[in-house]
């Protein structure tokens, strides 16, 4: 258990120190949202930061009440009458295997991006015309959009070739990768077309979600102030690539962990001992698995925590704008005499 709560915080644990660095030596200067654009972006920044760690430790809880297999559980032990529920529960909803964290970044940063989507529309503005035409990516960085380009890629890549490799098992599920050893087979689950059509799924709204997020902020009418309006949209653009970007990340940093649990399970070394009813004695067996298995689990963490230093980077730098507007004495009224003079 102490090992399920690590590994959920090892991303986190990893990427806000390097986050917070990057941020005091760089110390950006960002121009003041409105308050309430501001507190929007906090908010949705926290949702998606602090919302799988907060599942995880929820699930984890539920299995040690539930876990059929720990007679200190005090659900799923065989002398409670719910022991049926939580050894099907357990089975069927694998906990222990860390399946739903695949989806996890990607479920909450769709609601921090839906959060982001309607703070956009009710940023007030003072309704002049549009005289150029602008697009969602007006507002977008460069690096923002090729980051994220990239990091899309990786994931599809990576979801197409696990798929292509994977195998139908009994139920006629792609979640098996085979190795023929003489007259019998060595399968295990992988992270086939079965787990990768849900995440799919999600990557498709949440990237059609940020497309509208932007190209709302993008379109809406100009305030009285050019230059400022640009910036403020800047930002709040910053914070809604921010969070689709973490996101794909963090998704593909635990997708690259997964295949590289796969592999290290295909054998401790390159030979592996395999025996079958069709297999006179011991085979032994050259496996590619514990090769991938080392370059997949360092990109894995190194993925992950790089998407949680962006979502840090980027409350941070919101959390530091608040302080910076809350700290600036507002600009005091002209009296009348004033006026008049």
């Amino acid at each position: 258990m102490p090992l399920l709560v690590l590994e959920i915080l090892q991303p986190l644990l990893i990427g806000a120190p390097v986050a917070l660095l990057v941020f005091w030596l760089r110390r950006p200067a960002s121009a003041p949202l409105p308050r309430p654009s501001r507190r929007t972006a906090v908010a949705a920044l926290a949702v998606v930061l602090l919302g799988p760690q907060l599942l995880g430790f929820a699930l984890i809880a539920l299995l040690a009440l539930f876990d059929p297999r720990k007679p200190w559980a005090p659900i799923g032990n065989f002398d409670s009458k719910w022991h049926p529920f939580a050894q099907y529960w357990v089975e069927e909803v694998p906990l222990a295997d860390m399946k739903w964290r695949l989806i996890a970044p990607l479920a909450f940063a769709i609601i921090a991006v839906v959060v982001m989507l309607f703070a956009s529309r009710r940023t007030p503005t003072n309704g002049s015309a549009v005289l150029a035409p602008r697009t969602a990516l007006t507002f977008a960085s460069r690096g923002w959009i090729v980051s994220g380009a990239l990091v899309l890629a990786l994931v599809v890549l990576t979801a197409v070739t696990a798929g292509l490799t994977s195998v139908p098992a009994f139920d006629g599920k792609h979640k098996y990768v085979l190795i023929d050893v003489g007259g019998t087979q060595l399968g295990i689950e992988v992270y086939g077309w079965y787990y990768s059509a849900l995440p799919l799924l999600l990557l498709l709204v949440l990237l059609l979600l940020c497309w509208a997020a932007l190209r709302r902020i993008a379109a809406r009418p100009l305030a009285d102030a050019p230059e400022a309006d640009a910036a403020v949209r800047r930002r709040q653009t910053f914070a809604v690539l921010s969070i689709t970007t973490g996101a794909l990340l963090v998704h593909l940093g635990l997708v690259w962990l997964d295949l590289a649990n796969t592999w290290s399970a295909l054998g401790a070394g390159p030979l592996m001992e395999v025996s079958g009813p069709d297999v006179e004695g011991a085979t032994s067996v050259f496996t590619t698995g514990p090769a991938l298995e080392t370059p997949l689990r360092v990109m894995g963490h190194a993925a992950s925590a790089t998407g949680y230093a962006v979502w840090c980077y980027a409350l941070a730098s919101f959390a530091v704008s608040r302080r910076r507007a809350v700290e600036e004495p507002a600009a005091e009224e002209p009296s009348a005499a004033e006026r008049k003079g």
